[in-house]
């Protein structure tokens, strides 16, 4: 982290890539759109034709299924998706997201594979994977958690959103509210991790600050808050911590915080509230964590003593 100067590297949106494999993951893509920078290119990835030629999202690929095939047609199969999946880098290419549903095989194989070129590329790849609800199949959550931990060896950081926690947390919604919350909360991520790679702030971290603390982070979680006036930092961080899965965030291995603070103007910016949202992280946590910030502006804000702050932690 470090004031922002012309040596800091930022980058357009173009640089950043998100890929939905399989048809969920391709609805979910779909549905977010409407979020995301325009800029930031959308991929799906499907073996279904007919899917493919009704979908939104113009940039497709038609990938080989390998399912009941023998060894030499998986191996001519592997060849022709790597080629195809090269199409989504380019030379602006520096962040990809993967979306998965995690319980389907060849979803999994295809992810592996983009996840593994990434690598190859030296692309930051971070994997974002969809839990089956228990309720749904107990089997095909167990394949479920196969496929996850097999993408945990390729990706280098993992997001998993898993529907029956949003239930435990919410025993009021439907499972359509809990579905629309999970896919908030993935166009939240993408959104805040693309504002640290493209924003100029006050004080700025830039995108090699980013990869450094999500590389070969097993997991990633997410959430925002909002605080006013005298005891706005604290308001604030207590909203994010109130959202997060206090099962992953209470774990000590998650010791690394990406800080996102917001404010009106620079002249509304104060450095103890960097120093009250720490304080009350490790309070709250306890454990030792990491904490790199950066400050940005947001004119907009209808008051002057307002503070958005975001929170990555890995």
């Amino acid at each position: 982290m470090d004031f922002f100067n012309e040596n800091n590297h930022q980058y357009s949106a173009r640089a950043i890539k998100v890929v939905g494999i399989g048809e969920n993951a391709g609805r979910t893509l779909e549905s977010i759109q409407g979020i995301l920078s325009k800029e930031i290119e959308s991929w799906v990835i499907n073996d279904d034709p007919n899917f493919l030629s009704k979908t939104t999202i113009k940039r497709k690929i038609n990938f080989s299924n390998t399912e009941n095939q023998d060894l030499a047609s998986q191996q001519l199969a592997f060849i022709e998706n790597e080629i195809q999946l090269s199409q989504i880098f380019d030379e602006e290419t520096k962040l990809i997201f993967i979306v998965v549903n995690a319980a389907n095989e060849n979803v999994r194989s295809i992810a592996l594979q983009l996840s593994q070129l990434a690598r190859e590329k030296d692309v930051l790849n971070i994997g974002m994977a969809i839990l089956p609800s228990k309720d749904l199949s107990i089997d095909l959550r167990k394949k479920a958690e196969i496929s996850l931990t097999a993408l945990m060896t390729t990706c280098n950081g993992m997001m998993v959103l898993d529907p029956d926690v949003f239930a435990d947390e919410n025993p009021s919604f439907s499972a359509y509210m809990i579905d629309s919350q999970m896919k908030c909360l993935l166009a939240s991520t993408i959104c805040s991790i693309e504002k640290l790679m493209t924003s100029k702030g006050v004080v700025n971290m830039d995108f090699e600050d980013l990869k450094q603390n999500i590389q070969d982070a097993i997991f990633i979680k997410h959430a925002s808050g909002v605080g006013y006036g005298v005891q706005r930092s604290l308001e604030a961080i207590k909203e994010v911590l109130s959202k997060m899965d206090t099962q992953y965030a209470h774990n000590e291995d998650m010791k690394t915080v990406l800080l996102s603070l917001i404010v009106k103007d620079v002249n509304h910016f104060r450095i103890d509230d960097i120093d009250c949202i720490t304080d009350y992280l490790k309070k709250e946590l306890k454990h030792d964590i990491d904490v790199s910030f950066g400050v940005y502006e947001n004119p907009s804000f209808l008051e002057d003593d307002v503070l958005k702050i975001q929170v990555i932690m890995a």
